[in-house]
């Protein structure tokens, strides 16, 4: 039991303390980086939300680096949309039991 609850308050220090980088991060990061970032966070939360029939949800750490990066890239949300719909579809396109890449592609 000591292990278990060990692991457990390990993984909770672990997630506090990547909270806490991504926190710095953000904060040093630019402004209109900021701003592009918040943009498609709320998009995101908002279309949890709906999933969730209305109630909040929490976003993982690694979700919001992910938001992050895109926001840093300088792209427009219409653009990250599809990106990230082009990334879905290939990805359910080459996994095991989604349908081959067109044209026999390959995933080397």
């Amino acid at each position: 039991m000591d292990s278990q609850g060990e692991r457990l308050n390990e993984g909770i220090q672990n997630e506090q303390t990547a909270k806490k980088e991504f926190a710095l991060k953000l904060g040093r990061s630019p402004q209109d980086v900021v701003y592009r970032y918040s943009g498609i966070l709320l998009g995101e939360q908002l279309k949890l939300a709906q999933k969730n029939k209305g109630r909040p949800v929490d976003i993982p750490v690694e979700e919001r680096e992910r938001f992050l990066r895109l926001a840093a890239s300088g792209y427009d949300r219409d653009s990250v949309e599809k990106m990230e719909k082009m990334e879905k579809d290939w990805n359910s396109a080459t996994s095991k039991d989604g349908r081959p890449p067109i044209g026999g592609a390959q995933n080397d």
